[in-house]
């Protein structure tokens, strides 16, 4: 859910690389054609390069191409449905508290309470002044 332009691809690689890990959602080696799972963003990009002939003049590895095949992999939904954040039961609750039993305003609804409650203050005004 980052934007390209917002982060590095390499601290995005490396993130995700850790998350996959962390929840042992080892599949990802098996989608990329590693032959095992490793801690290391720059391992990954060694073995998954020759994968995938990310390869430059000389055999010098194309690390931002070998980066952005990693992570559009992951866009694409190779590794299957994940969610990277950390839920717990006491995160979901206060979501669904404060989304379900108290729905957040857009934008046009906030303006539209806002010139209601200016409109109120008004009419209170002229009221205390004996104009209405």
């Amino acid at each position: 859910g980052i934007k390209d332009n917002i982060a590095d691809e390499s601290v995005l690689a490396d993130y995700l690389l850790f998350r996959l890990n962390r929840m042992d959602h080892l599949d990802y080696c098996a989608v990329l054609g590693i032959d095992e799972p490793t801690d290391d963003v720059n391992t990954l990009v060694e073995r998954l390069a020759k994968k995938i002939g990310a390869l430059r003049h000389g055999g010098e590895i194309d690390v931002d191409k070998t980066l952005h095949y990693f992570l559009r992999t992951y866009r694409q939904g190779l590794f299957g449905r994940l969610c990277l954040d950390d839920l717990d039961e006491k995160s979901i609750a206060h979501h669904f508290k404060t989304n379900l039993e108290e729905p957040p305003l857009s934008k046009n609804q906030g303006k539209k309470v806002k010139r209601a409650a200016q409109r109120q203050r008004s009419l209170d005004k002229a009221r205390s002044k004996n104009l209405i």
